[in-house]
């Protein structure tokens, strides 16, 4: 019998991967190992998410209540997380080229057909009905898509430069970071570039947006805030001496980024400090993960620490803990780097079951949704809730 190797790679914002070599008869995770844990089985998916002959999954994505299925052929397939049907399937790039996270945009006035005429005036945005999109890029292109029927709104070369990391979307642009050292803003109307601002260093993390605000962090140490819009007007930069290569949260309660071994939390207007920054011993490469009160970060060498968002104290530590997978109901479900998940208190870190989840390739690292997704890489795909677990809907896979 084959000792079981787990290897776990990978960035957050995406699934994380747990490379194996196992004999057949260890592949099967019963209903009664995921028992101990109160978890069960809520849907498979196995059967309903068709790969083409030698086709395997690479990633999972989980926004709102689409989990996206990315495979080595550049797919990119929706599949509805409340019940596990595939919604759509689209082509996004060549096989073999490296496709960024997607991220989604809601309520997004526009027309079907980009604006070509140059003598007359576009329309106003108002003027058009809304939908909400998905935005997924690879270093030449970008793709919008409407989230529900996986039609394509856009398909926009980049023309000025290649992108080095995700872009983003808010009501009626989009922005990426350039190979130049250039945030391009695309008028998703007219289909064009409008302008470019520049920063310095590179930006290997995805940008991010909020309250019309575009953030930049880049690998010389430098978090950057720029107005969006039709004009980009650098706001306020943040300087330090570590480079930021993990991606990072902006929202309402703040923006939170790692520098080297620190985590840190800012005012996203101002830029101004909320808390002292946290230190963790390992090295932080890994996105961090928000929950309603907790700030999770992973630290390689080291584990998971969780933070209080409101004045960053550290609640506790777990020493090999590696990412969260739920937060359901005061619990956070942590997996480990031994792909073993531990039912932890969230606020106490107590530990009160745990079981080994060595039977998937990939798992999706989640706070907000009630229920856990994992995925094999030949294509099954699993939703794992409590076992007293009522009816998951749309609604409550909505993310902050």
């Amino acid at each position: 019998m084959l000792l079981s190797v787990v290897v776990l790679a990978g960035l957050f914002g995406c699934s994380h991967e747990v490379v194996r070599t196992e004999t057949k008869a260890q592949l099967h995770l019963s209903e009664t190992t995921l028992g101990e844990a109160g978890l069960a089985y809520y849907w498979y998916a196995h059967q309903q998410v068709p790969l083409a002959p030698g086709e395997t999954i690479q990633r999972l994505v989980l926004l709102d209540d689409n989990l996206y299925v990315m495979t080595d052929q550049a797919a990119l397939i929706a599949v509805d997380a409340a019940v596990g049907k595939q919604r759509w399937r689209v082509t996004v790039s060549l096989a073999g080229r490296k496709v960024y996270t997607p991220s989604h945009v809601d309520n997004m006035p526009l027309r079907e057909e980009v604006w070509t005429d140059t003598v007359a005036k576009a329309p106003e945005a108002e003027q058009f009905p809304r939908i909400n999109a998905v935005a997924v890029n690879d270093l030449a292109h970008m793709l919008l898509i409407e989230r529900e029927s996986g039609k394509i709104y856009r398909d926009i070369k980049f023309d000025r430069t290649s992108a080095t990391n995700a872009g983003v979307c808010d009501e009626e642009r989009f922005y990426y970071p350039g190979l130049d050292n250039m945030c391009n803003c695309y008028n998703l109307m007219l289909g064009q570039v409008i302008w470019w601002q520049s920063y310095t260093g590179l930006a290997e993390v995805p940008l991010r947006t909020y309250a019309g605000r575009v953030y930049v962090g880049t690998s010389d140490g430098r978090m950057q805030c720029m107005t969006g819009g039709s004009v980009g007007i650098r706001k306020w930069t943040l300087t330090f001496d570590r480079p930021i290569l993990a991606p990072f949260h902006v929202g309402p309660r703040g923006l939170f980024f790692a520098v080297g071994n620190q985590v840190r939390a800012h005012d996203a207007i101002s830029g101004l400090k909320l808390w002292e920054p946290v230190y963790v011993d390992g090295v932080i490469e890994d996105g961090m993960q928000l929950s309603g009160t907790t700030l999770y970060q992973h630290a390689r060498g080291d584990g998971l620490y969780a933070i209080n968002l409101t004045n960053g104290e550290v609640r506790w530590h777990r020493p090999g803990g590696w990412m969260v997978l739920a937060v359901m109901d005061g619990q956070a479900y942590v997996l480990d780097t031994d792909a073993n998940l531990h039912v932890m208190n969230e606020i106490t870190g107590e530990v009160t079951a745990s079981v080994p989840m060595a039977r998937f390739d990939f798992f999706v690292p989640n706070t907000q949704s009630p229920a856990i997704y994992a995925a094999t890489r030949s294509g099954q795909i699993y939703c794992i809730r409590k076992s007293d677990a009522g009816r998951l809907t749309a609604e409550m896979l909505q993310q902050d």
